[in-house]
């Protein structure tokens, strides 16, 4: 469908961010800086953009040979192809880390996420934020490589690891680590994006590992974490609270689009580009699989970590209130924060499909 929607390889996607980026491309080829403080600015404009998206495609540009509008825009046309594949791995990647014992479930949750339209069609191709995209295409994998390092840090926990174990558990940390730097390159609202993912997760066990160690007598280790942690965080506010770069981003004026009950029923019915439910099917598995993860008591942050995206989603596009303030961080536009919803949706959708099978 992607394929056919654009008409031709080299054709110019039709909308107006796309006019910006195409631009921009063009300018590093012809300047050689794709530097992500001054890349798509000009030479002595210090202004931060992220151009990870645009560094890596003008790579492709200049295997193309002269350059030309077509080389630039078959190339742009191509990362959206590129993208969509390796979102439906990652898509793959996150329900294995998750649930690494049904491997059913690893395929049946590739295939639902390619039938949600919040990603690649919307962010992609309807809006045109091929570098919003690039951040929101690694958010599974790297979700993925986080929730396997953590299982196996807390494997080591439960028993005596060898030394290989230890080694292979700080290579998935680092890899996780590397995986999450990755994706705030690309985009720092897709860091955010991938932190509303993996919270409920992270908090989950962090409640399990402080109770451990509370009730094993061990306080200081998780007192002292603790007010780092809290110090950390204020240091880290007070830092951001002075950037003229959020300063803009949280200051960016979009006026309300819907009622909050509206926005919810629209992305759980999946009809962001349509008023007609073209993906029931998939939406109705979704809502079995929270109701069966719920009921079974396991691993039910994926249900909240669905419904965190479906608020916050909600909240941007309004009507206005002191907590559409916290959206800020995506130019209070729903579509940016929608992109999320499927990474948890398809493995719940999976769940719900082997569920009504059995």
């Amino acid at each position: 469908p992607t394929m056919i929607g654009m008409g031709a390889p080299d054709a110019p996607l039709q909308q107006w961010d796309a006019v910006y980026h195409l631009n921009g491309l063009a300018l590093i080829q012809e300047t050689g800086d794709a530097s992500q403080l001054n890349g798509l600015y000009g030479a002595g404009a210090s202004v931060y953009y992220p151009t990870a998206w645009h560094a890596a495609v003008s790579l492709v540009v200049s295997l193309g040979g002269p350059l030309t509008a077509s080389s630039i825009t078959a190339a742009a046309n191509a990362s959206t192809l590129v993208m969509s594949v390796v979102w439906v791995l990652g898509a793959a990647a996150f329900a294995r880390a998750v649930l690494p014992h049904r491997p059913a479930v690893t395929v049946l949750a590739a295939l639902a996420v390619s039938a949600f339209s919040m990603f690649p069609t919307v962010q992609l191709a309807t809006l045109a934020q091929w570098p919003n995209g690039l951040a929101t295409m690694l958010i599974p994998g790297a979700a993925a490589a986080v929730v396997t390092a953590t299982r196996s840090w807390r494997s080591r926990a439960d028993r005596t690891s060898p030394p290989v174990a230890r080694v292979t558990s700080v290579v998935l940390t680092a890899l996780a680590l590397g995986s999450a730097a990755g994706v705030a390159l690309a985009q720092p609202s897709g860091f955010v994006g991938l932190a509303v993912v993996l919270a409920p997760f992270v908090v989950t066990v962090l409640a399990v590992v402080v109770r451990d160690a509370w009730r094993g007598g061990r306080r200081t280790a998780v007192l002292v974490p603790a007010v780092l942690v809290v110090v950390f965080v204020t240091a880290a506010a007070l830092v951001l609270s002075r950037s003229s770069v959020l300063d803009m981003v949280f200051g960016f004026a979009r006026a309300p689009q819907r009622s909050i009950p509206v926005s919810v029923a629209r992305i759980l019915t999946d009809t962001v580009l349509t008023p007609v439910p073209g993906n029931i099917v998939v939406s109705v598995l979704v809502v079995v699989g929270a109701v069966v993860l719920l009921r079974r008591r396991r691993h039910r942050w994926l249900v909240v970590s669905a419904g965190l995206v479906v608020a916050l989603a909600a909240l941007a596009a309004g009507p206005e209130n002191p907590l559409r303030l916290v959206t800020g961080i995506w130019y209070t536009q729903a579509a940016r924060i929608e992109a999320f919803y499927p990474v948890p949706a398809a493995v719940l959708a999976a769940v719900g499909a082997l569920a009504v099978v059995d």
